[in-house]
């Protein structure tokens, strides 16, 4: 009598996981890592090793990205427009060397209040920080940050990344990309979130 054949059941191709580094280089040396600490810990994104430097200015943010891109998987520059000059050169030398943008004009706290509302005024650096600390707990103490935990929790990022995705393609309309008020952060938290 033959034995009946038992079919194993098909397995997929056998995958690792593996974490893969992203370096992302801030121009802020608190604001910026917190918010992007406490959106790594509220999703539990455990598939990238997130590190963080602070340079200066947005010219040595290019060149320690470009120092470092060879090092890391994925390597994103962090900065805003406040009053840098040059800024156009600091992106296009990060862009063409395959250096993900995250750019604010005019500053980060921009980021932070599409969480709360859409915001399409041309404001300054100044304007933009007190409209953020009217509307969200955010300290005058450049030492203490917002509680970004309680922010993501409180105002999802989905939403954030919508209106400035809309904000963007407005300043596009606007034929001025990238003009005041835009940013393009959520561009980073949409491939940092599952």
């Amino acid at each position: 009598m033959a034995r009946a054949l038992q079919r194993r059941p098909r397995r997929g191709p056998r995958t690792f996981q593996t974490q893969e580094s992203v370096l992302l280089i801030c121009e802020g040396q608190r604001t910026e890592p917190g918010y992007f600490k406490a959106l790594k810990n509220i999703f539990r994104i455990r598939s990238y090793a997130l590190e963080f430097s602070a340079p200066a200015d947005p010219n040595s943010i290019a060149a320690e990205a470009l120092e470092k891109r060879e090092i890391y998987d994925h390597v994103w520059a962090v900065f805003d427009c406040d009053r840098h000059p040059g800024i156009e050169q600091v992106k296009n030398r990060c862009r063409q060397a395959g250096v993900k943008v995250a750019f604010s004009n005019p500053c980060f706290e921009l980021w932070l209040i599409l969480h709360v509302q859409d915001m399409d005024r041309v404001l300054n650096h100044n304007q933009v920080q007190a409209l953020c600390r009217k509307l969200l707990p955010y300290p005058k103490d450049k030492k203490k940050v917002l509680d970004f935990h309680w922010l993501l929790t409180e105002y999802p990022v989905k939403v954030a990344e919508k209106r400035a995705h809309i904000q963007l393609q407005r300043r596009m309309t606007d034929r001025n990309p990238e003009g005041n008020p835009s940013t393009s952060v959520g561009e980073l938290t949409k491939f940092l979130r599952p």
